[in-house]
């Protein structure tokens, strides 16, 4: 059974005119296992104008994270992939496991998008608050329970909303020490 969580996110540079895909794979308590970014992607001003609003769900699933995901060494060892944003939830269509997004329960405003299923899931960890669970709405009711018996046992040991922070941290880091990921 796969061992892994990984964490994805997409960061505008730090001159904000581009993205860098990012990716954290930790083992069931956090620790990093692997951490891939790529380098940024800057659209033009006419790619701007022509995807418009898909814009930035395009390069967060084609450009950036299928591309991370198959440059992965023990990809097969992934049983979840945790998206900062729901835009991406279409990688769950390139890669070969489950993949949701996450909010706090309570933070996440109901927009009736047929595209997702959410579920709410509590930690047995007193010190994490229950989160929101976002699934594509393709997944089935059995890719549900899977999905969810998951987040329920990496949730015993992490937020999951955690690593994200490190994420952020990590990229700025990158953008500060190496002038190619400003």
């Amino acid at each position: 059974m796969p061992e892994k969580i990984a964490f994805y996110d997409l960061k505008k540079t730090k001159d904000e005119h581009g993205y860098v895909g990012a990716l954290l794979v930790t083992d069931e308590l956090g620790k990093p296992e692997e951490f891939r970014v790529t380098y940024p992607v800057k659209p033009s001003v006419v790619q701007q104008h022509l995807y418009g609003a898909s814009l930035e769900p395009h390069i967060g699933v084609v450009l950036c994270g299928v591309p991370l995901y198959h440059e992965l060494r023990n990809r097969d060892d992934i049983a979840l992939i945790v998206l900062a944003n729901e835009g991406y939830l279409h990688l769950a269509d390139h890669v070969g496991c489950y993949v949701v997004t996450l909010t706090r329960a309570g933070e996440k405003m109901s927009v009736g998008d047929e595209a997702v299923r959410s579920f709410k899931v509590g930690s047995t960890n007193p010190g994490f608050q229950a989160i929101e669970v976002t699934c594509p709405n393709s997944y089935t009711d059995e890719m549900i329970l899977t999905t969810q018996s998951f987040i329920e046992r990496f949730f015993r040991n992490i937020d999951l909303l955690e690593p994200f922070e490190r994420i952020s941290k990590a990229v700025a880091a990158l953008g500060d020490a190496d002038a190619k990921f400003q």
